[in-house]
This record gives structure tokens, C-alpha cells and sequence, in this order.
């Protein structure tokens, strides 16, 4: 047999890329010969449970795995540094524990996105002759700084609004955004299609005919304003 892998499935952002892969591999899965296998979050799930024709093929119940605690954070960040360091030349780490656990919490333990925004946050730092060690009101400082520039220089007031009403509610859809705002549907769609075109937001999960939006791991910054 072949073992096809498909990994990282979390980076697609829009609802239809996921159809537009399960539709153009569906005749694939039946070839007894073939595992395929599926890396990605629990919206993966989702999309193939609101899919029938795929749904049918997938009879097995998926292998979630769990975050991993602070500690183990921490480690995992402690043995990079080792593996990356010159030789045996010191080092040090970049960052304060409290801008570690800040980032913990926004991520709830997500390796991935912790990782990315520690990488940011140094990457736009002024250069200097010595290391910059990063506390917890520099990467505030930083990712809010770099996040502005992403999302709200690209914005109008409108999009900003919506944008502003998701960071309140963390997951909303566009009948929600519409009563709250008091805007017709027509018209928070087209703010959330920008939106989604700058990767500010993404879909969440599909819950019938609702597409619910959540903020990107980058405009989750915009909470340190």
C-alpha cells in the first residue's frame, strides 16, 4: 500500500479549498491500496461531516492531540535554542517567561502560533550591537505594531467595525454582525469578504447553512492594543 500524507490543512482558508480537495480525491479514497491520512485542526473534522459523500468514506473516529502544557513549552523552546546555537557558544533565550505565558494564553497552548509570534517579535526588532531580551510590554508593542499594518491600514471604518465586533465575540456570523451593527447581510458580507481577503479572519466551523468567523492567529495581535 502507499501512505499519501497531507499535512498542515489548517493553513487553507476558506471553506471551499477543503471541498474543492475532498471533492477532487473522493474516487482516490476507495483504492483499498492507498492511506491517506489528514493533519490539520478540528474544522477538518467538521468540513467532512457536512460533506455526506465524503463523510461516508471516513468511518473512523479521528486521533486528536492535545496541547502541550507550559512546561512542555518551554522545554520545546529551550531545546530549539540548543539545536540552533553556534557550536558550544552561550546563549540566550529572547524572551521573558511572562511573554511566553502571555502568548500561552492567547494561543490556548497552540505550539504553532506561539512559535510564530515569538519569530515575529524578533524579526522586528531594531537592530542593535547586543541581544534584545523581549519582555511581555516590548512583544505587546511589537506584534500590535505588526498586526496594525497587516489589517488596519487596509481597512475602511465599516471593515473595522466588523473586525472589532469579532475580536468582542471571538466567533460570530454575518446575521449576528448584522443585528449587532444594524447593517444589511449584503453589506457584512462584503466587509468580511475583505476581511478574509487580507487573512484577518477565517472560517471557523460550518454549522448548517452558518459560516461562523473567527480572528487568524496574526489579528489575535490586535488584542494587545
Amino acid at each position: 500500500a502507499i501512505i499519501i500524507h497531507f499535512n498542515n490543512l489548517d493553513n487553507l482558508d476558506e471553506a471551499e479549498n477543503y471541498d474543492k480537495l475532498f471533492n477532487n480525491l473522493r474516487d482516490f479514497f476507495q483504492n483499498k491500496y492507498s492511506i491517506f491520512i489528514f493533519v490539520g485542526s478540528d474544522f477538518l473534522y467538521n468540513i467532512i461531516n457536512y460533506r455526506p459523500k465524503v463523510r461516508q468514506i471516513f468511518v473512523n473516529i479521528p486521533i486528536e492531540i492535545g496541547k502541550l502544557s507550559i512546561n512542555e513549552m518551554k522545554m520545546l523552546i529551550k531545546k530549539r535554542l540548543t539545536y540552533m546555537r553556534i557550536g558550544n557558544r552561550d546563549y540566550i533565550e529572547p524572551h521573558s517567561e511572562e511573554a511566553l505565558k502571555l502568548l500561552y494564553t492567547l494561543y490556548d497552548g497552540n505550539a504553532r502560533d506561539i512559535l510564530n509570534s515569538l519569530s515575529t517579535s524578533v524579526q522586528h526588532l531594531k537592530d542593535r550591537n547586543t541581544p534584545t531580551f523581549i519582555e511581555e510590554i516590548k512583544l505587546k508593542e511589537i506584534l500590535y505594531n505588526v498586526a496594525n499594518d497587516m489589517f488596519l491600514k487596509k481597512i475602511s471604518p465599516n471593515e473595522q467595525k466588523v473586525l472589532n465586533e469579532i475580536i468582542r465575540l471571538k466567533k460570530t456570523t454575518n446575521s449576528e454582525l448584522a443585528n449587532i451593527l444594524q447593517k444589511q447581510r449584503q453589506h457584512i458580507s462584503s466587509y468580511l469578504n475583505k476581511l478574509l481577503g487580507i487573512r484577518a479572519i477565517k472560517v471557523d466551523f460550518i454549522e448548517g447553512t452558518k459560516k461562523y468567523y473567527s480572528l487568524t492567529a496574526e489579528a489575535l495581535w490586535l488584542k494587545f492594543k
